[in-house]
C-alpha cells in the first residue's frame, strides 16, 4: 500500500510540474533573452526604417536630398518653423517623442564617397554613435539633369550639375539614439517572467502561486512592426484609394454648377474624413485629415452673366475678335446660353484649335426666309463636309427660346447630342471667338490655361479649382506624414 501511495504521489507531482510548465509557457514570452536596451533598439530601428521608406515613397526624401547643399540650413525636424515635408515627418515621428537622432547624407563625388552630417549639430547628437543606437538607411538616385529644390524644397531650381550638390547616388542614413535616461540596466516584464518560469518549474510545491504571479506579469501590449516593403505597399494602396474617392466627390459636388463648389467640396471632404476615421482608422490605425488647398489648385474661370454681345471682356481694339484662352490643357466648364442672333452674313463663331493641327467650331447663325427666322447652332470641324446643324429655335416671336449649349458634354437643350472639340482635337488648345456682335447671350468658362491680358483685365478672371489640390495628413502608429495631391476629377 505504501508503495502504491508513493507511486501515486510521484504521478501527481509530475502532472503538477507539467501543468505548471504549460501554464507558464502561455503566460510569458519564451523567445530569445533580450535586455531592455536591445528591445528598444530593435523598436527604434524599425520606426526609423519605416520613416525613411515612407519618405522615399512619397518623394519627400528625394526633395530633401535635391534641396540640401553646403551652406544651406540643416535639415532638422525640431527647429521652429520647419516646413519641408521630410522635416515634418521627422518632427512628428521622433522630435515630439523627445528622441535624439543624427541624419547623414552619404554621396559620391568623382568616384569618392563622402558622408555629411545634415541634421542640427549639438553636443549630444554629434558625439560618436553609441553601440546600442539604431541605424536605418535609404538610397535615393539623382541624375545631373534633375532640378534642384529650393525654398521649402517644393520649388524647382537649376539642374543638379550646375549646383555641384549630391551626385548620382545619395544615401540617407538615420542614426536613432536612445532617449535620455534610456532603458539600459532596467529589468522589464519579459525578463521577470522568464525567471519566474524557471523558479516555477524548480519549485513545484508553489506552482499555483507561480502561475498567478506569472500571469500578472504577462506582457499585454507589445510593439507590432512590419517590414518596410509591406508598409510602403499598404501606404500606396491606401493613398490611391483615398485619391480616387476624392475625385468622385469632386465630380458629385461640382456637377454643372460652379457656384459655391469650393464650399460644397470642403463640406464633402470633412464628412468623408469623419467617416473614414470612424470606419477605417478604428480597425487599421491610420487616421486621415483632408482639406481643400485653393491656392495650390489649378485653374481659372471667366463668365458673362447678363445677356449681351459676346465680346472681349476688357473691350480691346477689336472687341468682336478675341482669344478666350491659350495653352489650355483641361476644360471643366464651357457653357453658352444664346438668347438672340443678329442678321445674316458671317455668323458668330467659337473655334477650338488643337495641338494636332485639327480644329473644331461652333457657329450661331440665322436661317430661314420668313419674317421670323430661326437661330441655329451648327457644328463643323477640319474634316471636309462636316457641317452639322444640331439645334434650332425661332429667334423671335411667340415661339422664341434660348439655346443652352454645353460644349464639353456636347448637348443642346433644343436638339440632339453632337461631336465635341475633344473628339477632333488634342490639348493644349487655343480658343478664339469671332463676330461676337452676331449673337447675344451669357457664358461660363473654367479651364487650366493662359487667359491673355489682351482679352482680360485683372477682375475679369478668378481662380477656380478645375483640378483641386487636397492637403492630406496620414497618422500611423509608426509615422506621420503630409502630402498635397492634385485630384483627377472622376466624371464617369
Amino acid at each position: 500500500m505504501r508503495g502504491q501511495a508513493y507511486t501515486l504521489e510521484g504521478v501527481l507531482a509530475a502532472i503538477v510540474v507539467v501543468t505548471a510548465t504549460v501554464y507558464g509557457l502561455s503566460a510569458v514570452d519564451t523567445g530569445p533573452f533580450q535586455t531592455g536596451a536591445q528591445q528598444r533598439t530593435a523598436s527604434l530601428e524599425t520606426r526609423a526604417s519605416d520613416t525613411l521608406s515612407l519618405a522615399a515613397e512619397t518623394g519627400a526624401l528625394h526633395n530633401a536630398t535635391a534641396c540640401y547643399s553646403v551652406g544651406t540650413p540643416t535639415l532638422n525636424g525640431n527647429q521652429t518653423g520647419s516646413s519641408t515635408e521630410f522635416e515634418l515627418m521627422l518632427n512628428r515621428t521622433f522630435d515630439r517623442q523627445g528622441e535624439q537622432y543624427n541624419l547623414y547624407f552619404s554621396y559620391s563625388d568623382s568616384g569618392a564617397r563622402q558622408t555629411t552630417l545634415v541634421s542640427q549639430e549639438s553636443d549630444e547628437n554629434v558625439a560618436e554613435r553609441p553601440a546600442d543606437a539604431a541605424v536605418a538607411t535609404e538610397t535615393v538616385t539623382l541624375s545631373d539633369d534633375m532640378p534642384t529644390r529650393i525654398g521649402d524644397c517644393s520649388g524647382t531650381g537649376p539642374s543638379l550639375d550646375r549646383q555641384r550638390v549630391f551626385r548620382p547616388r545619395c544615401r540617407a542614413r538615420l542614426y536613432r539614439l536612445q532617449r535620455r535616461g534610456g532603458a539600459s540596466g532596467r529589468m522589464v516584464a519579459n525578463e521577470r517572467g522568464q525567471l519566474l518560469l524557471v523558479g516555477g518549474i524548480a519549485i513545484a510545491i508553489v506552482v499555483f502561486s507561480t502561475i498567478l504571479f506569472a500571469h500578472s506579469l504577462a506582457v499585454t501590449d507589445g510593439i507590432t512592426t512590419t517590414g518596410s516593403a509591406n508598409t510602403i505597399e499598404r501606404s500606396a494602396d491606401r493613398e490611391a484609394s483615398v485619391e480616387r474617392d476624392f475625385g468622385r466627390l469632386a465630380a458629385q459636388t461640382r456637377g454643372d454648377d460652379l457656384d459655391g463648389f469650393e464650399k460644397r467640396y470642403e463640406n464633402a471632404l470633412q464628412n468623408y474624413t469623419q467617416t473614414h476615421n470612424r470606419v477605417v482608422a478604428s480597425s487599421g490605425g491610420t487616421y486621415l485629415n483632408a482639406t481643400l488647398n485653393e491656392s495650390a489648385s489649378l485653374g481659372n474661370e471667366t463668365s458673362q452673366t447678363s445677356a449681351s454681345e459676346i465680346d472681349d471682356p476688357n473691350g480691346g481694339s477689336k472687341p468682336n475678335e478675341w482669344v478666350v484662352a491659350k495653352n489650355v490643357s483641361r476644360i471643366a466648364v464651357f457653357n453658352f446660353n444664346f438668347t438672340e442672333g443678329h442678321d445674316k452674313g458671317t455668323p458668330f463663331n467659337i473655334t477650338v484649335t488643337g495641338s494636332n493641327g485639327n480644329w473644331w467650331a461652333l457657329e450661331v447663325s440665322l436661317t430661314g426666309t420668313g419674317p421670323i427666322r430661326d437661330k441655329t447652332v451648327t457644328i463643323r470641324d477640319s474634316t471636309p463636309g462636316s457641317d452639322t446643324p444640331v439645334c434650332s429655335v425661332p429667334n423671335s416671336g411667340p415661339g422664341a427660346k434660348d439655346l443652352s449649349v454645353n460644349l464639353v458634354a456636347g448637348t443642346c437643350n433644343q436638339g440632339s447630342g453632337f461631336k465635341t472639340f475633344s473628339d477632333v482635337t488634342e490639348p493644349p488648345y487655343i480658343i478664339n471667338i469671332s463676330k461676337g456682335q452676331k449673337a447675344d447671350g451669357t457664358y461660363r468658362f473654367a479651364a487650366i490655361g493662359t487667359f491673355p491680358s489682351t482679352s482680360y483685365d485683372s477682375g475679369d478672371t478668378a481662380p477656380y479649382p478645375v483640378v483641386p489640390a487636397i492637403d492630406t495628413t496620414y497618422d500611423t502608429p509608426s509615422a506621420s506624414y503630409n502630402r498635397t495631391v492634385l485630384v483627377e476629377v472622376d466624371d464617369g
